[in-house]
């Protein structure tokens, strides 16, 4: 379900970038720089998408290592258990 969601939000970025592609005067600090709206509308788009994966990123490692530590600590649990016969 994310997953179609973040397609669809892709594509209307997209179409939104296309029917934009006038020339735009972008200042960041001292730097000036020109170029099509389409093209300031998608780098933004991919620095979001960017943050936001640095943002995730340490969670999702923290639980990788967390379910592997409760998988090893089953897996020991399961081997000192005496099975019934």
């Amino acid at each position: 379900m994310k997953f179609i969601f973040l397609i669809l939000i892709s594509i209307v970025v997209v179409i939104f970038a296309i029917q934009n592609s006038t020339i735009v005067t972008v200042t960041l600090f001292t730097k000036t720089f020109e170029g099509s709206l389409a093209l300031v509308i998608v780098l933004c788009y991919l620095l979001g998408v960017l943050s936001g994966l640095i943002y995730v990123i340490p969670s999702i490692i923290k639980k990788n290592i967390t379910i592997s530590d409760l998988k090893q600590k089953l897996s020991n649990q399961a081997k000192d258990t005496p099975k019934k016969s």
